[in-house]
């Protein structure tokens, strides 16, 4: 949450722990170019690309600390896509993000 919204950010979270009030407090001329970060994440990422766009699909998992004999892989901290749209040349790049499922508050 530091290097994405910045130290008031941070300091609101740990007073309050509502995430909205965080954010408020953001500083917004902090990673302008930052939408998504999390230095604490397992697990990994799909990749699916067409001509129309490209989308990477970040799966985060719980830290493992040893092995899941679960089926599924074992529980899941939160799924998150960012996709971009083909662009063409002067037009920047827009991307796209959704949370798929999971709690990935801290990282967006």
């Amino acid at each position: 949450m530091l290097i994405l919204q910045g130290v008031r950010s941070c300091l609101e979270y740990q007073r309050t722990r509502d995430i909205a009030a965080s954010r408020a407090a953001r500083n917004p001329d902090l990673s302008p170019h930052l939408s998504f970060l999390d230095f604490g994440g397992h697990g990994y990422s799909i990749v699916h690309a067409t001509r129309d766009w490209l989308e990477v699909e970040f799966v985060c998992i719980p830290r493992p600390t040893e092995r899941s004999t679960e089926r599924d892989g074992g529980p899941l901290r939160y799924r998150v896509a960012h996709r971009v749209r083909s662009w063409g040349k002067g037009e920047l790049p827009r991307l796209e993000q959704r949370v798929i499922e999971g709690d990935a508050l801290l990282s967006i």
